[in-house]
């Protein structure tokens, strides 16, 4: 076994990303051969799927925290990760060490034989080598992309969410919101719960009814109490008050909250005490989320943010007009993308905040040309500039920010995140 031989993290990261050719092979049967093969005892008690165009990886930390602010033990899985791949796989709320995830991708290359896995499986497979054996209370997993078919969706939940619906990821998902809603509720289980976000295609609501799940919604039969004290459920009114400062929509607050309340009730039979809320909407006002509104500068105000489609571009926008009202600071933006991206949409949702544009073309292998780029901007305005790579137009952009006294947003995708992370190190 070529991976038995690698003793470090960075060799096996190595290792799995050269061992398949396709980056992305949706389907579940190999990764089932592996998952049998490794013979996995399950000791967690309780397990929940993340999916959704949006919000996932937010909403997974705030369910996280939110048990452990309760008084439960978690694991979690979550996809990309922005500075080291630990962030990954993390326990009680801590990413895991170097030689935990080297035993476990060693492990997963015991058991697959000659079964090919791109990368994303590796990993999940490994986290899962490593999560479900542990005699955890809650174990929250991600799904990576759509929902039926991705290799997350081999666990077992006892409850499924689902954030948000948008077009995205079309050559894989399906081109109509519904055709991409029945991926993501393939999550849902035969009589388990489903918590839904706002504005779910119909697709979803048919797939839940035909297996009989008990259906929670925002907008629905979950909302905010007038005043913002506590979230209106079925089950009663749960007193976990907003927090004054959330980076991200009610919208994922509110399902994390509903998750957080059928995990307590359904482990301990009975419900949270109010003053256990109180402590948990502290958790999630103390809450930071890498790379979604991330805060990284206060003068200029410099966010990151992985935002890549319009509907989390049309939050962005929301979020920038809050910060900007009543004052004179204009909003500048370093933007670029993957090719499959859609571009116009995101900048069409910022084109009414945003006042001037900086981009710059990825150095990766699916990067958006720089041609696309500004023509996607040039469509909504004349402020725009150029760059030949990234780091020309941070450097230009954060100057010009600090000159003018401008809100800075750089956004785009994970590699646009992960790349201004390393290159702001020099201007700490």
């Amino acid at each position: 076994m070529i991976l038995a031989a690698k003793t470090t993290l960075d060799d096996c990261l190595d290792y799995i990303s050269q061992s398949h050719p396709e980056d992305i092979e949706l389907g579940l049967e190999r990764v089932r051969d592996v998952y049998a093969a490794l013979g996995l005892e399950r000791r967690c008690k309780r397990i929940v799927l993340v999916a959704g165009t949006n919000g996932k990886g937010s909403t997974v930390a705030m369910i996280e925290a939110g048990m452990e602010a309760l008084g439960f033990s978690t694991g979690s899985y979550t996809s990309p990760h922005i500075r080291r791949y630990n962030e990954r796989v993390r326990l009680r709320g801590e990413p895991v060490s170097d030689e935990a995830l080297v035993s476990s991708f060693q492990q997963v290359e015991r058991a697959r034989g000659a079964v090919p896995l791109t990368y994303f499986e590796f990993g999940t497979l490994a986290a899962l080598a490593l999560l479900e054996p542990r005699e955890l209370d809650v174990l929250i997993l991600e799904i990576g992309l759509g929902g039926r078919l991705d290799a997350v969706n081999i666990a077992d939940p006892d409850i499924s969410v689902i954030t948000s619906i948008s077009l995205d990821h079309t050559d894989w998902l399906g081109d109509t919101l519904d055709a991409i809603g029945r991926e993501k509720a393939g999550i849902l289980r035969e009589g388990r719960p489903a918590v839904l976000g706002e504005d779910m295609p119909a697709s979803v609501f048919e797939v839940a009814e035909t297996l009989g799940c008990p259906v929670f919604q925002y907008g629905n039969n979950l909302e905010w109490s007038g005043d913002g004290a506590g979230l209106k459920t079925p089950y009663g009114e749960i007193a976990c008050a907003r927090p004054a400062m959330l980076s991200v929509p009610l919208n994922n607050l509110a399902l994390a909250v509903t998750a957080c309340d059928w995990l307590y009730r359904d482990l301990s039979r009975t419900r949270p005490a109010p003053d256990a809320w109180s402590a948990v909407s502290t958790c999630f006002g103390q809450l930071s989320f890498p790379g979604r509104l991330e805060r990284v500068s206060d003068t200029p105000p410099v966010y990151l943010d992985v935002g890549h489609n319009p509907h989390a571009a049309s939050f962005l926008a929301r979020f920038l007009a809050e910060q900007k009202a009543g004052s004179d600071m204009p909003v500048y933006a370093v933007y670029s993308s993957l090719a499959d991206k859609d571009a116009n949409g995101v900048v069409q949702a910022l084109g009414a905040v945003v006042d001037f544009w900086y981009v710059a073309e990825l150095d990766v292998p699916r990067a958006m040309s720089k041609a696309h780029l500004m023509n996607a901007v040039g469509q909504q305005t004349e402020n725009v500039l150029s760059f030949p790579n990234l780091e020309n137009a941070l450097k230009t952009a954060i100057h010009s920010a600090e000159k003018d006294n401008a809100i800075l947003l750089i956004f785009g995708s994970f590699y646009v995140v992960e790349e201004a992370h390393s290159l702001l190190r020099c201007y700490d």
